[in-house]
């Protein structure tokens, strides 16, 4: 619990520094700074199921490639990407390009780490978000403010943030290592009372069928 308190601590005096951006234009909207570690023990359904339950963190993303084996999900909002009309592909490339190229990657432990935009184009350039359609923009994509990351090699936690321009990195790294450790052990947790749930209904239905 403690580890929790600390947490939602952070988030909420974090300030407008680590706010989410209407839309990312170049480094003078701020930095992004971004930090990883090791999740032994964490699954994406863990991470997304206790995101859910936080009513100011919605934003949900999750994509899988059973192919190569991998699965990233993210929730929370750290950075939006928008853009309009006919030139929205070029625009979205440009926002990216400025957001990672000042990127402060504070430690760099494997480069499924590394921050992930999710997001998406309409196929019409005069679309109009409308109806069921309401919540989509034309071209938009978001960098979560936590990431996972699952691979056969391992999986990862990351915490992004947006800071001022004149904001130091490396000032904030106690910060967001708490916050993120904070994140871990919460994950690690309810993976292992929903584990252990599980297994206590597989023990009762064994119990009346074996």
């Amino acid at each position: 619990m403690a580890e929790t308190h600390r947490e939602e601590q952070w988030e909420r005096e974090a300030g407008p520094a680590l706010s989410p951006s209407p839309t990312y234009r170049s480094s003078a909207d701020g930095r992004l700074v971004s930090y990883s570690r090791p999740s032994p023990g964490v699954d994406a359904a863990t991470f997304l199921e206790q995101a859910a339950r936080r009513e100011r963190l919605r934003e949900r993303f999750f994509w899988e490639d059973v192919r190569d084996d991998i699965v990233f999900a993210g929730f929370g909002v750290a950075v939006h990407l928008m853009a309009w009309g006919d030139g929205r592909v070029g625009h979205i490339q440009e926002q990216a390009r400025a957001l990672f190229d000042d990127a402060v990657l504070l430690n760099e432990l494997s480069p499924f780490a590394t921050p992930r935009l999710f997001g998406g184009f309409a196929f019409r350039a005069d679309f109009t978000p409308e109806y069921a359609w309401s919540a989509f923009h034309p071209a938009h994509f978001v960098l979560p403010h936590y990431q996972f990351v699952q691979t056969s090699e391992g999986a990862w936690l990351t915490i992004n943030a947006l800071l001022a321009p004149d904001e130091s990195p490396r000032a904030v790294l106690p910060e967001l290592r708490e916050a993120l450790d904070a994140r871990y052990a919460l994950l690690k947790d309810a993976g292992r009372t929903a584990a252990e749930a599980r297994a206590g209904g597989y023990e009762k239905t064994w119990g009346r069928h074996g």
